[in-house]
């Protein structure tokens, strides 16, 4: 069985465009940034000064989604700002599906729970769930494979791999001693969309349990998705 689940597109972009108001003070407003310099700097080319903040050690994070009140403007996309919560995003490059290893390919469930592009580099930002074994501090690697023998310039096709390394829910493991983690990564994609091509459409084939749960075989999913990119 396939499911397809259809990306927000542009959702930090559109967050923020209801944010730039004439208000001194406009709330809960969000985006996704780098860390540079002890100021966030926007994938959309704002720069945030963090004046009050919730999230105490931001400064020590790289990437970051963020959830924001702007407190004053104090230039062109330049605003002071009260931080109110941040979420990691781990940088990521992607493989390439013919020079990565088995263990890059791992085949263990991993769910997409949401996904979007931002900035002009562009990042494909995704946030994936997988289940491990209580209170385990076993590895888990994540890797996003373009499949460089079906894509074309704008027909791009990934596959989200996850190797549990063992730590995961399979047969004869009871379900109640598992359980679940989300976690966020940016994948730099201008490696993959080439300037001028115009629209093009992404799909990510991910592995993950059957509706019944109760099998090592996990179903193939789709995650489907179109952008323009514009260079």
């Amino acid at each position: 069985m396939k499911k397809t689940i259809i990306a927000a597109l542009a959702m930090a972009s559109m967050a923020l465009t209801s944010c730039f108001k004439t208000d001194p003070t406009v709330y809960g407003c969000t985006d996704i940034c780098n860390v540079e310099s002890s100021a966030l700097i926007s994938d959309y080319g704002s720069t945030y000064h963090v004046m009050e903040t919730k999230v105490q050690d931001w400064k020590s994070r790289s990437r970051l989604f963020i959830s924001y009140d702007i407190l004053e403007t104090v230039g062109v996309n330049e605003y002071n700002i009260r931080l109110n919560d941040a979420t990691d995003y781990t940088v990521k490059q992607a493989l390439i599906q013919s020079e990565s290893t088995s263990d890059q390919q791992g085949r263990d469930a991993v769910y997409i729970n949401k996904g979007f592009f931002s900035g002009s580099v562009p990042y494909f930002n995704i946030q994936c769930v997988y289940a491990h074994k209580k209170k385990s501090t076993g590895f888990h690697d994540i890797n996003l494979v373009y499949d460089d023998e079906k894509s074309n310039a704008t027909n791009l096709i990934f596959h989200l791999r996850h190797n549990a390394f063992g730590d995961t829910y399979m047969e004869g493991v009871d379900i109640s001693d598992c359980e679940s983690v989300a976690e966020c990564y940016s994948f730099p994609m201008s490696q993959f969309m080439k300037k001028g091509t115009g629209e093009i459409h992404i799909t990510v084939n991910y592995d993950w349990y059957k509706t019944s749960g109760n099998t090592t075989l996990p179903e193939t999913m789709t995650f489907d998705t179109s952008t323009t990119i514009n260079f």
